[in-house]
């Protein structure tokens, strides 16, 4: 516990120098997030190992974190509507635009599948097309609309966008989820 709340609440590194080394205690050290873990008896360069690790990869899970909440405040500030999806479509995030246009806030839709909030209709035959953000995670091609659809709103109401999709990939070329920017046209 003491050891949780120093890591969490002080952004401190937590190296655990115990006795013990079974399954039970090493699954409540893990709830910790430790930046490194020593049993006794120990040698006096084995534990300045694991300092020197531990402030390293607390470094770097420190970097990571900044990284993220930087990625997270562009997002946010993008004037145009953002929705991104994992590999299985369902919405990982969508800004404040995003939320105006289709009605759906953050705690109605993350972790929801994106067909649930973009809904996009031809706007001569009313029909419901293929959701672009599937097709992208499944082509792992970028997917552009021509012209305008009609975007199904959560109150039912439609409004006409234009959108462009490309998958997310990772290093390695490998599908990971969606990225979706439209536009009220």
């Amino acid at each position: 516990y003491t050891a949780g709340q120093i890591s969490s609440q002080l952004d401190i590194p937590v190296v655990f120098l115990t006795a013990l080394s079974d399954k039970w205690t090493l699954n409540r050290v893990k709830l910790t997030d430790p930046c490194g873990y020593i049993t006794k008896p120990f040698k006096e360069q084995d534990l300045t190992t694991a300092i020197e690790l531990g402030i390293y990869k607390h470094k770097q899970h420190k970097a990571l974190r900044e990284s993220r909440r930087q990625l997270e405040t562009i997002l946010k500030s993008i004037g145009d509507p953002v929705i991104t999806t994992d590999i299985h479509g369902l919405v990982t995030f969508l800004n404040v635009a995003a939320q105006v246009i289709t009605g759906w806030s953050e705690d109605d839709i993350i972790g929801k599948p994106v067909q649930q909030i973009f809904n996009l209709n031809d706007p001569r035959t009313f029909e419901r097309l293929p959701c672009p953000i599937i097709q992208a995670i499944e082509t792992g091609n970028s997917v552009w609309l021509d012209g305008r659809f009609l975007l199904t709103r959560k109150d039912g109401s439609t409004l006409s966008v234009g959108d462009c999709v490309a998958p997310i990939k990772d290093e390695n070329g490998t599908v990971q989820g969606a990225v979706l920017i439209f536009q009220d046209m």
